[in-house]
C-alpha cells in the first residue's frame, strides 16, 4: 500500500520554487531512508504533470533493496483547479497493478494536497527507461519493433477490457476498509477547469452514473451551466481572443441541442452494458526499452 505521506512545510520558510525540488530529498528520507541529489530541470512537463527524475543516494549492500532512480510526479496548477484526483490516480493504480500483469509504476507514496514543502500534490513512483509513442523516437524505430509495441499496447487494452464495473467513475480507495487493498467507485475525476468556482454556482453532478446517457448529460448540462453563469471566466479558460467570438457562439448553440438529443444518440440496449476500465492517456502509451 503507498504511503500517505504528511510533510507540512516549515514555518518562516520561503520555498525557493513551485514546486520546491529541494524538498525531495527530505521525502526519499521518509519513504526509503536515504536523501536524493536536488533534480536541475524537469525530466518531462505535461499541462497536467511534472516529472522529476531524482537520484537516490543508497549505499552499495542496499541497492537490492532501494531503488536508486525513482520519479517525483507533481501536479501542475492547470491540474489541481480541476477535478482531477491524485487519490483516484493511486487508487487506479494500485487496482490495476495488483489485478493484471500490466507494468503498471509501483506508487511508493504520495500527498494529494498543497499542504506539504513541496508546494504542490505529489506522488513519488518507480522509473522504468523508455519514450512515449507521440515523441520523435517512434519514426525512428524499425518495423518490427513498431508491431511489437503496437501488439503490447492491444495486449493492454485486452487487460483493461476484462476489469468491469456496473457505473461509470473514478475509483478510490476506501477509508479504514478491511481487507487493506478496498476500492469503491466515486466522483468522476474529469479534467474540467475552475471545478472548485463550478461547485458554488448551481448543480455540479459528476456521479457516478449506471448508463452513459446520464454521464453525457451531465457533462454537457455543467458545460452549459458554467458558459451561462460565468462567461467570462469560461472565455478565458478557453482562450477566446477578444472579438473572435465564432467559436462561443457556436458552443452556445451546439451544445443545448447536443444535450438535447443525448436521448437519440446514446441510449439504446447496449449503453446498459457493463462499464469497462479504460486508459485515459493512451496515446501516450510508454515504449519501454
Amino acid at each position: 500500500m503507498p504511503v500517505l505521506l504528511q510533510y507540512p512545510p516549515q514555518q518562516g520558510r520561503k520555498p525557493t520554487s513551485i514546486p520546491d525540488t529541494t524538498q525531495f530529498s527530505s521525502v526519499t528520507r521518509r519513504l526509503f531512508g536515504v536523501p536524493c541529489a536536488t533534480p536541475d530541470q524537469a525530466y518531462h512537463i505535461s499541462n497536467h504533470n511534472e516529472l522529476y527524475l531524482l537520484h537516490l543516494y543508497v549505499p552499495p549492500h542496499l541497492r537490492n533493496y532501494i531503488p536508486t532512480k525513482v520519479l517525483a510526479r507533481v501536479s501542475t496548477d492547470a491540474k489541481t483547479c480541476s477535478d482531477m484526483s491524485m487519490e483516484s490516480e493511486i487508487a487506479t493504480m494500485v487496482f490495476v497493478r495488483s489485478r493484471t500483469v500490466i507494468p503498471v509504476p509501483m506508487v511508493y507514496g504520495y500527498c494529494p494536497t498543497r499542504e506539504n514543502a513541496i508546494g504542490q500534490p505529489f506522488s513519488i513512483i518507480s522509473f522504468a527507461e523508455g519514450e512515449i509513442m507521440s515523441s520523435s523516437v517512434w519514426e525512428d524505430l524499425s518495423l518490427d519493433t513498431k508491431l511489437k509495441t503496437i501488439r503490447d499496447y492491444a495486449r493492454i487494452i485486452l487487460e483493461l477490457s476484462k476489469l468491469k464495473f456496473d457505473r461509470i467513475g473514478s475509483l478510490y480507495f476506501t477509508p479504514g476498509a478491511a481487507p487493506l487493498y478496498s476500492y469503491h467507485l466515486g466522483p468522476v475525476a474529469w479534467c474540467k477547469p475552475e471545478s472548485e468556482i463550478r461547485r458554488k454556482h448551481g448543480p455540479y453532478d459528476r456521479g457516478p452514473w449506471k448508463v452513459s446517457a446520464n454521464w453525457l448529460r451531465a457533462a454537457l448540462s455543467e458545460e452549459i451551466n458554467f458558459m451561462e453563469k460565468m462567461p467570462h471566466l469560461a472565455l478565458s479558460t478557453y482562450k477566446c481572443r477578444t472579438g473572435d467570438d465564432r467559436r462561443w457562439r457556436l458552443a452556445q448553440q451546439v451544445l443545448p441541442r447536443l444535450r438535447d438529443r443525448v436521448a437519440d444518440t446514446i441510449e439504446d440496449p447496449l449503453d446498459r452494458s457493463e462499464i469497462l476500465l479504460t486508459e485515459p492517456s493512451s496515446q501516450k502509451h510508454h515504449i519501454r526499452s
